[in-house]
């Protein structure tokens, strides 16, 4: 590796919901300036782009079109075990989510205050 060489961390976030995508975004940049955060809609297209690669963090919603945040993670379970992924949703599922493989839950509502800290966690 070169010296002077800084990997950027990648990011990719999972919601239908505009707002809530913006919201969350805005919480990741003031968190961790100058990470790259991918954007998908659904659950599906999270799956695809997961197993191309290359993430450091899954952050996915849970009632979203096509493949649900919580079949997205058992799907990606199948074929990595490694990434941490977090399920940020307004669902009361964490029961669920945990059994899916998700690495942690956190209520919409709150992650203002924990998402930061789960970002320096595993971006730090």
């Amino acid at each position: 590796m070169n010296k002077g060489f800084k990997m950027t961390k990648k990011i990719i976030l999972a919601d239908d919901n505009l707002w809530s995508r913006d919201g969350l975004v805005s919480i990741i940049n003031d968190a961790v300036p100058g990470v790259e955060i991918e954007q998908v809609v659904d659950g599906r297209s999270l799956v695809e782009r997961v197993r191309g690669g290359g993430f450091a963090l899954v952050l996915t919603d849970n009632q979203m079109p096509y493949v649900s945040g919580l079949e997205a993670i058992r799907q990606i379970r199948e074929f990595n075990r490694e990434v941490p992924i977090f399920i940020i949703t307004s669902s009361d599922v964490e029961r669920e989510a945990l059994e899916a493989g998700a690495t942690g839950y956190m209520r919409k509502s709150y992650c203002s205050s924990k998402l930061p800290q789960v970002l320096q966690q595993y971006l730090g």
